[in-house]
């Protein structure tokens, strides 16, 4: 396995010198541990370096937010959290020299002399930190939130810019602010000054900047970057006011920095675009374009170490790195990190940078075709040549650098249960970590060797077979009698049921027709290892399929096929009652001809239904009138669950249970409806509660009791059928 992870671009090689595999934190506190009690690691051990390390202890517990390169190149400072915090690292030593924990969020910070001895600190709380080689050495307030600092060595003022048109000025000579600078911006977002004639750039959040001069606050030029992009760079173009003019104010400026000789500036937008200007000038001199719409967080300009004359820029976004050519913009390579990038840091007449990343370890690179490695790390040269070597010779493209936590396993309760390392947990051996457990890779493997001594022939054995399936794959096979495709290895039930498309909407099942849709699935070849691949395979007795199909599925005993049951059962209930409805209505036809003596039109309707139930079909039903209602009696009373039973059939086929009809004669009987008006549009149907219903029976049970038995009795109280009226209408 390789140290070094190396990637290619245009000819030009990029060196990872941060990417290689590393252990957990805990193991690699273990490590640091260890190497101060002297115990150190036998080479190919676990524990041993599987990575460069540039500079010990070049991470932070959380992220890195700011990177920096004091000017005489023998230190270098950084800012994370959490918890909020300044490193020193002293580069002749390749190790930390001090670390300094603060009290708030750190937004930016400043060297304010050539080594470590003096830095300031802007705080996310307004506040501004001044420290000495001892520490802390003053504390004030400034404000506005601020977002940016500058050093003024000719004046001794430190400038903080904030959320408002002023720059404040804190002399440190004297000990007190000096009148502000004043500028034409909202907001100001950046500051940049040149060391070569002492100009200040300000770049403000509408995209104009302005250079001023601090030693007599007068504006020397403004350049209004929204306006000079091209037609349409931003989404603008001729709808927005043409030629730019619809683009002021939409990207502002978030990066700003002077070439070393002073006359080149380089403006980065939020939209993603980077501008250099020649101060002498107002239109820029070339547009860049990053290509993924993220503000820019640095620049920084550079020599190409193949020929001196041959200068680049090096700007950073949130996803990448590209250098590219100042002359004419063209990409010499681009670095992407794993994770979000937050400030560049080049080192001084090198080709190495550190990037501040939203990871606990610090992003290091080195480019040789932008410089030779620095005299603190001049290893790095006989390294990378030698790394080229062993590539010519094995032939290889790009070294890669194994996976993450390499040496470790994370596993699960589950997985230590198969394995059977469950008696392990809370030792040393197991080490919690979410929602699992990291345990040593060389135990991982030999439980996994006990418990399952087949796994690796069976892994061979399907190997072999896929490999033989890819090499007859491309043979021509015969030609063969069209047959029914056999039902896939895998999960055939549902390839059935898409295949059907059972339980389907109707718009899905013509999308099966052509192809589309959830048919589809068996053709895709993104999904065809559902079919073919046993891990894909629906476990119908799994705890979590069944809570999801627990009623669909058609199993005995299960509640789909109990309610099939039923329905039957009550279907043939109603076709016995129609018969015999029909007989009885027959009955009644005759003697309606007999006594009242009906005309041919009549009679034609009789046969007419006649001949409907002779053939099997049933008639239009005619909603009958209030008057015609009929009580049918039950035996057993009205059940609860015949009720629900009766509701469930409403959504059942035509055909499938008791009519619409005789469900309310049903219900009326038991008391649970009452009916009230007539059938010519003013019919009331309402529903009587349970509870009510139990207060009419007791009342009529009290009445009944109470009653005088010498009381003349109605004839309604015999309960006696009273005779029906024939509808003779035509049906």
């Amino acid at each position: 396995m390789s140290l070094i992870q190396v990637s290619s671009l245009n000819n030009v090689k990029t060196y990872d010198l941060a990417g290689g595999a590393r252990l957990p934190q805990f193991a690699a506190d273990r490590a640091k541990v260890g190497a101060k009690r002297g115990l150190h690691a036998r080479p190919g051990a676990q524990g041993s370096t599987r990575h460069v390390e540039v500079l010990q202890d070049l991470d932070f517990p959380g992220a890195c937010q700011r990177a920096r390169f004091s000017a005489d190149g023998e230190y270098f400072m950084a800012t994370g959290c959490y918890p909020p915090q300044l490193r020193i690292y002293e580069l002749r030593q390749l190790s930390m020299k001090v670390k300094r924990h603060i009290d708030a969020e750190l937004v930016q910070f400043q060297i304010l002399s050539d080594d470590y001895r003096k830095v300031a600190l802007l705080r996310a709380d307004r506040t501004v930190e001044l420290h000495a080689q001892y520490g802390v050495h003053f504390k004030t307030r400034i404000p506005s939130f601020g977002r940016d600092l500058q050093y003024e060595p000719a004046t001794c003022d430190l400038l903080c810019a904030g959320a408002g048109p002023e720059v404040w000025r804190l002399n440190l000579a004297e000990g007190r602010f000096r009148e502000p600078l004043s500028t034409g911006c909202a907001a100001v977002n950046v500051l940049a000054r040149s060391s070569a004639h002492g100009m200040l750039a300000v770049g403000g959040e509408d995209g104009v900047v302005e250079c001023l001069d601090p030693r007599a606050p007068a504006r020397l030029g403004l350049a209004d970057c929204g306006a000079a992009l091209p037609d349409g760079a931003l989404g603008g173009g001729a709808a927005d006011g043409g030629a730019g003019g619809g683009q002021r104010g939409v990207s502002g400026v978030t990066a700003l920095a002077f070439e070393q000789g002073g006359l080149v500036l380089g403006v980065g937008l939020a939209g993603g675009h980077i501008l250099l200007y020649d101060i002498r000038m107002h239109r820029p001199l070339l547009h860049k374009d990053h290509r993924y719409g993220l503000p820019l967080r640095s620049i920084a300009f550079a020599t190409a170490a193949e020929a001196a004359s041959e200068h680049v820029v090096v700007s950073a976004d949130a996803k990448a790195v590209r250098i590219w050519r100042r002359e004419d913009g063209l990409a010499v390579t681009t670095i992407e990190p794993a994770a979000d990038i937050n400030e560049l840091a080049l080192c001084p007449s090198s080709g190495l940078m550190l990037l501040a990343l939203e990871q606990p370890q610090l992003g290091v690179y080195f480019a040789p075709a932008l410089g030779p490695a620095p005299r603190w790390c001049a290893f790095l040269d006989s390294l990378t040549e030698e790394l080229e070597e062993a590539t010519d010779r094995t032939g290889a493209g790009n070294a890669s650098a194994g996976e993450l936590y390499d040496d470790y396993r994370f596993v699960t309760r589950a997985d230590l249960d198969k394995l059977g390392l469950a008696s392990l947990i809370g030792t040393n051996l197991l080490r919690a970590y979410m929602h699992g457990f990291f345990v040593d890779a060389r135990l991982h493997a030999k439980a996994q060797a006990l418990a399952q001594p087949f796994a690796y022939e069976e892994w061979r054995q399907q190997r072999i077979q896929q490999k033989v399936e890819e090499a007859t794959a491309g043979r021509i096979a015969p030609v063969r009698k069209a047959r029914a495709a056999a039902p896939p290895a895998v999960n055939a039930e549902l390839a059935a049921k898409l295949q059907s498309g059972d339980g389907l909407s109707n718009r899905a099942r013509k999308k099966a027709a052509t192809g589309e849709g959830a048919a589809g699935l068996l053709s895709d070849t993104r999904f065809g290892g559902l079919f073919s691949d046993p891990d894909f395979a629906i476990d119908e007795d799994a705890a979590e399929y069944k809570i999801l199909h627990g009623g669909k599925a058609d199993r005995p005993g299960s509640t789909r096929v109990a309610r099939g049951a039923l329905a039957e059962r009550m279907a043939e209930e109603g076709e016995s009652d129609e018969d015999a409805e029909g007989g009885e209505s027959d009955a009644d036809d005759d003697d309606g001809d007999a006594d009242d003596g009906d005309d041919d039109d009549d009679d034609g309707g009789g046969d007419e239904a006649g001949e409907q139930r002779a053939s099997g079909r049933r008639a239009t039903p005619v909603r009958p009138a209030v008057s015609e209602r009929r009580l049918v009696a039950i035996e057993g009373g009205l059940a609860g669950a015949d009720v629900s039973q009766r509701a469930r059939s409403a959504t059942q086929p035509r055909g499938a249970g008791p009519s619409f009809e005789k469900q309310l004669a049903v219900a009326e009987a038991a008391g649970e409806i009452r009916v009230s008006g007539s059938a010519r549009g003013s019919a009331e149907m309402t529903f009587i509660p349970l509870a009510r219903r139990k207060q009419l029976e007791a009342k009529k049970e009290r009445a009944a009791q109470q009653r005088d038995p010498s009381e003349r009795r109605g004839i309604r109280e015999l309960g006696l059928k009273s005779a029906q009226p024939k509808d003779y209408r035509r049906r």
